[in-house]
């Protein structure tokens, strides 16, 4: 069974059912075989984009989210400033 963190692929998957190139090409999954392998490719591509993406997708959020963080203090900052003396309560 596949291991965790750990890519199975169309060969692998044949190997564990026992399923040797010769039976495979008997069988006429010789075509088919030759299909996943180039989806696994392509795949594997997109996969390594999209983990690319999120790293800079991340690292977007970040600033994103210390800006926030900016703007809520100023505007605190601004409530603070523009509020009547009288409003203040002193203990």
């Amino acid at each position: 069974m596949e291991e965790k963190g750990k890519k199975m692929t169309v060969r692998d998957l044949l190997r564990e059912k026992g399923i040797t190139s010769e039976e495979a090409e008997r069988l006429g999954l010789t075509e088919l075989i030759k299909e996943c392998e180039e989806r696994e490719k392509v795949i594997g591509e997109i996969s390594e984009k999209t983990k690319e993406d999120i790293a800079v997708l991340s690292g977007h959020l970040e600033v994103i989210g210390k800006k926030m963080q900016e703007a809520v203090e100023a505007m605190e900052s601004i409530a603070l400033v523009s509020m009547p003396e009288s409003e203040f309560h002193r203990e």
